[in-house]
C-alpha cells in the first residue's frame, strides 16, 4: 500500500482530477495515431464478450 504525504497526495489528487475532466480530449489525442487505433481494435476484438457483442452489430444491414 501506497501512503503519500501531504503535498504529494494534493498533487496526485489535482492531476487525478485534471485527467478526468480532459478524458475524452486526452483520448481522441492518443487515438489520432492509427498504430495506437488498431492495437485498441486488436485488444477490444481478442476479449470474447465485447467480440460478441459487437460483431453481429456490424455486420447487420437493414434494408428499407
Amino acid at each position: 500500500m501506497i501512503i503519500l504525504n501531504g503535498k504529494k497526495l494534493i498533487v496526485t489528487l489535482v492531476v487525478g482530477l485534471i485527467l478526468y475532466r480532459f478524458r475524452y480530449r486526452l483520448l481522441n489525442e492518443v487515438l489520432k495515431r492509427e498504430a495506437i487505433q488498431k492495437r485498441a481494435v486488436q485488444w477490444g476484438m481478442s476479449i470474447p464478450f465485447i467480440r460478441h457483442r459487437l460483431v453481429p452489430t456490424l455486420f447487420l444491414q437493414k434494408h428499407k
